[in-house]
């Protein structure tokens, strides 16, 4: 075989928050790069502290997400959340707004070494680690995540660098 595949399915309440360790753990394990692509991106503090070991290592951290979530439930409050969780980590990773026209992006991928991909319904955020039943698919195959790295790099030309820090409404945050 020249992959190997886990499903992951997540109960938060029944099993205490195992994914967000296995988010953790994942993360901790990239010596090299991090290739991201979620809509929604508020990490708990988890996985914050998880991306800050990683930057300290020199993995660099690629993220692709969304500022406008106009269509979504709440948007107005979800938008400045996202833009809150960009913000603490501007400057210390590579940051993307998708911004094809009338398209939410809602892939959710986590690339690590161009060895291994997680493909799910997990967003970076508190609900999907400890409110929401989740699902996803871990695969380990270079060949495979050398693929999606491709699909990626369709994100990025519908992308826009994220360099300055953005207004967030103090009451949304």
């Amino acid at each position: 075989k020249d992959y190997l595949v886990r499903n992951l399915i997540s109960v938060p309440f029944k099993e205490n928050q195992q994914l967000e360790v296995f988010f953790s753990d994942m993360i901790d394990s990239a010596k090299k790069k991090i290739l991201l692509s979620t809509p929604y991106f508020r990490p708990t503090k988890m996985i914050q502290e998880s991306f800050h070991r990683a930057i300290k290592r020199g993995v660099e951290i690629t993220l692709i997400t969304r500022l406008d979530l106009k269509g979504d439930m709440v948007d107005w409050i979800l938008s400045d959340v996202n833009k809150d969780g960009v913000n603490q980590f501007l400057g210390k990773i590579k940051v993307f707004e998708y911004t094809e026209k009338d398209v939410i992006l809602h892939s959710k991928l986590v690339m690590i070494d161009s060895e291994m991909t997680l493909v799910g319904g997990v967003n970076l955020n508190k609900r999907s680690f400890v409110h929401d039943t989740e699902n996803a698919v871990l695969i380990y195959s270079p060949k495979f995540t050398q693929h999606m790295e491709k699909v990626m790099e369709l994100y990025m030309e519908k992308s826009k660098p994220i360099e300055k820090e953005i207004d967030v409404n103090f009451i949304k945050r």
